[in-house]
């Protein structure tokens, strides 16, 4: 499961830019990118540009880079405000030698855009195809966005990086290097990852994520996450689509001493982090929405909180562990059980305090092949979980009794 730092400039290769004068303009200016540069230099049959960085580096804040085309084949650093326009089906591509250590903070792996320095970042119509032939080193992004800066992105495509252990489609701050970020994703497809899709990582990192179609390779050595919230961040999700995220039963992947490699991969993980959860679709992920706490104790208030959801295939539709939580009006249809309740010892490795949960389920569909309800064994730390109003079909199974309480009403 996983400020601001002056970038470093990816990409050694110096643009060929035309001479052709750019035309003056009150505000803000479009500077055009295409393979075939030349001419006026104010369309894409014309542009200015043959290399999309080029483009960046000419850009004043508040100026639209309009990407023609690709794919082009190169790393990109924004550090000032502006937007990526594409047209042409525009795309960007990781070069056959790419250059490491670029995450806004020095690194071992690659990253094909890295947005940092408090930048404002708008993305329309481009995609982003990070995919590696091979992955050294520790992490690998396609976009990685930190240093206090934020992304906008809309009707873009995240795709890669395809390794096998460590990569990570869209990352937005990063806890372990003090890396904040921000997001707001509207429409986009995430696919091709190695590890997670979007992660949301590090106190302070928030993201606000609307309508995303986020698919998973499929079984494998590493359980993926198609949405990670953790480590003090925080986001807002409302109906995405995310299946397909899931761990093979092997060494790689999974305890398999204790069975659970089923629960090693989930359609959106809120580890450590805070997320509410609505209106979205989440079919065949081992587990559609896992949660634990972050807090030394049990919180105040819910972290997580999911309403008008309908989450089917997989495992389990909902796995609590530790800390508040708050579910409702939801369809939780998952293989074997519709919601777990389950003690998660990594997260008490990690620091997290040693209690059970308290949840809330209020008006629920629950169901599962194997029952609708599980509570597994918690060391006696007294907890609770109250099925308001719920319809279940299948047995509600407590094996902590008496100190974890199932309460029912109607």
């Amino acid at each position: 499961m996983s400020r601001s730092m002056r970038c470093v400039l990816a990409g050694g290769v110096a643009a060929l830019v035309m001479a052709a004068a750019m035309p003056a303009a009150a505000g803000a200016a479009k500077l055009f990118v295409s393979a075939t540069p030349g001419g006026h230099g104010r369309d894409c049959a014309a542009s200015g540009f043959n290399q999309v960085q080029a483009a960046i580096n000419a850009a004043n804040p508040g100026d639209t880079v309009v990407v023609c085309g690709g794919p082009y084949k190169e790393q990109l650093t924004i550090s000032k405000s502006l937007t990526l326009q594409g047209k042409e089906s525009a795309s960007v591509a990781l070069p056959a030698a790419p250059v490491a250590g670029t995450d806004c903070v020095a690194s071992t792996g690659y990253t094909l855009v890295q947005i940092c320095d408090k930048a404002a970042v708008t993305v329309k119509s481009v995609a982003f195809k990070g995919t590696f032939g091979s992955c050294p080193g520790s992490r690998h992004f396609v976009v990685f966005v930190g240093g206090e800066a934020t992304l906008t992105a809309s009707k873009s495509q995240f795709e890669g990086p395809g390794c096998s252990e460590t990569g990570g489609t869209l990352q937005v701050g990063r806890g372990f290097t003090g890396q904040v970020g921000h997001a707001t994703l509207s429409r986009d497809t995430i696919s091709g990852y190695g590890k997670n899709g979007l992660t949301i990582d590090g106190a302070g990192s928030t993201a606000t994520v609307n309508g995303l179609t986020i698919t998973g390779a499929g079984s494998g050595l590493v359980g993926q996450n198609g949405i990670q919230v953790s480590r003090g961040a925080s986001a807002s999700i409302t109906k995405v689509h995310v299946s397909n995220n899931t761990c093979a039963e092997n060494a790689g992947c999974g305890d398999t001493a204790e069975n659970k490699w089923e629960e090693d991969a989930a359609g959106v993980l809120v580890y450590q982090g805070a997320a509410t959860v609505s209106k979205s679709e989440l079919n065949g992920n081992d587990i559609g929405i896992e949660y634990v706490s972050a807090g030394a104790a049990r919180p105040a208030s819910p972290e997580l909180t999911a309403t008008h959801n309908k989450i089917t295939g997989g495992f389990a539709s909902v796995e609590i562990s530790q800390g508040r939580a708050q579910l409702e009006h939801n369809t939780l249809s998952a293989g074997a059980y519709g919601l777990i309740v389950a003690f998660d010892k990594y997260a008490v490795e990690e620091g997290t305090g040693e209690y059970a949960p308290e949840a809330t389920s209020t008006g629920d569909k629950v169901q599962g092949t194997t029952g609708a309800v599980k509570v597994e064994p918690f060391l006696g730390l007294a907890g609770k979980l109250v099925l308001a109003g719920d319809k279940r079909s299948g047995s509600v199974t407590n094996l902590d009794e008496p100190a974890f309480v199932v309460e029912t009403t109607p």
